[in-house]
């Protein structure tokens, strides 16, 4: 089973939209049909894009959240260094399953 996208109103559809796609697209080539992907667009245009890793996200009230990656904190985009971005995706996986 390959990955789930949200029921979301809309595909984002910024400037950094394409972005969105090859993260889940990357994500779900290392870890098939493991993510279901939530797509949120901001208002406007704000540059942010965001990476959260969210446990329990059927159950909200027992739900808990990884952020592993900012691009507003210097961290660029994910398709800019897949290996410091992936290796961060397993280190949420493996704290995780601990």
């Amino acid at each position: 089973m390959g990955g789930l996208f949200s029921s979301a109103p809309e595909f984002p559809t910024n400037e950094g939209a394409d972005h969105l796609v090859i993260i889940a697209a990357k994500l779900e080539e290392l870890h098939p049909g493991l993510f279901m992907f939530d797509l949120r667009q901001d208002p406007g245009t704000t540059g942010r894009l965001e990476v959260t890793i969210v446990l329990n996200y059927k159950n909200q009230s027992k739900a808990s959240k990884i952020l592993i990656h900012q691009k507003s904190k210097g961290q660029g985009y994910p398709s800019s260094n897949w290996n410091a971005f992936t290796s961060k995706v397993n280190q949420a996986l493996q704290q995780i399953s601990k």
